[in-house]
């Protein structure tokens, strides 16, 4: 698949084989990498599913056409789905790295300042941790 080629891709896939691990750490750079790769996927899977396929494909099948336009928004809702553990436990790993609490997490429960202040935590730099292996 084309989009494995590119890093930022490849840094998000590697999230997946970590998905439960939330107690560990994760420093800054891979953890934005691993998110550019999530919209740049994002984008490109969408973009297809919604652009390309419906306009391509449903030139062809106008009589069942409710059925393929569905296909072409859920696609898309099913990557989200999939991606969303993944990148749950490198949000809260990436805050352990920070030496914050994964309880921070709960602020994407409130719209739009939430999410902007847990944004902004997520930005924090990395801090040493207190015990070694931690």
């Amino acid at each position: 698949m084309f989009l494995m080629q590119i890093p930022l891709v490849r840094d998000f896939v590697a999230l997946f084989p970590e998905t439960l691990e939330f107690r560990e750490r994760m420093p800054r750079k891979p953890f934005w990498k691993a998110v550019a790769g999530f919209v740049l996927s994002y984008l490109v899977i969408a973009t297809f599913f919604y652009e390309v396929w419906f306009h391509l494909l449903m030139a062809h099948v106008r009589h069942n056409g409710e059925l393929f336009a569905d296909i072409g928004i859920f696609v898309p809702a099913i990557f989200c789905l999939a991606a969303f553990l993944p990148l749950l436990s490198a949000q809260a790993r990436r805050l352990h790295d920070a030496r914050l609490s994964a309880g921070w997490l709960f602020l994407w429960l409130i719209p739009y300042l939430g999410w902007l202040a847990l944004a902004l935590l997520l930005l924090f730099p990395s801090k040493p941790a207190l015990r070694p292996g931690t």
